[in-house]
This record gives structure tokens, sequence and C-alpha cells, in this order.
């Protein structure tokens, strides 16, 4: 469900992603600014994770996914959330009012 991640950890797993998107080259007008924002966006969040070491709001980590081309699932994962876990704890918690049955 939940493992405790220094936001220290959490910075070099994003400079690593970071690292892993600088090698990929833009070929067009439209991919290098794609790229410069994408840069910025990760700059900014490293720096504020430095600045205030705080847990992420849902909305930090819905950017962080988007900027890193991550799945939901893989942005909580980087800070030690594991969707699964919660899931399955909220099946057992609320599955009889809230979850919805699919026949397979």
């Amino acid at each position: 469900m939940y493992t405790s991640v220094s936001s220290r950890e959490v910075i070099e797993r994003v400079e690593h992603i970071r690292e892993l998107h600088r090698q990929i080259r833009a070929t067009s007008g439209q991919g290098r600014v794609a790229h410069s924002q994408h840069e910025r966006k990760l700059k900014d969040f490293i720096s504020n994770l430095r600045r205030t070491e705080t847990h992420p709001t849902a909305n930090m980590v819905r950017d962080l996914a988007e900027a890193c081309s991550l799945t939901t699932d893989g942005a909580y994962r980087l800070f030690g959330y594991e969707l699964d876990g919660i899931r399955e704890f909220d099946l057992d918690l609320n599955g009889g009012r809230t979850h919805i049955k699919c026949a397979h």
C-alpha cells in the first residue's frame, strides 16, 4: 500500500527519467517546443520537491505522469504508493456499496 520514500530518492528517480528523456532527440520544431516544456516541468517539479519535501498532491502526480510519460500507477509508485494494494483494501472496505461487479 505505502512504503515511505524520501524526497531525495524521488528526486533521484525523476532525474533518471529526465536524463532518459534528454536522450530522445526532437526532430521537428513542435518536438523541440514540447521537449523544452517537458524539461521546464521536470525542473520545476524537482525544485519544488527539494524546497517543500512534502507528499505529492494528486495534481502533482498527474502532472509528473504526463511529463515523464508514466502510467498513473507508475507515477504513484515513485512516491511509494501501490495502487493495487489500495484497490484491494478499498474493495474489502467498500466493495458491497461501491464496487460494480462485471460478468466475465
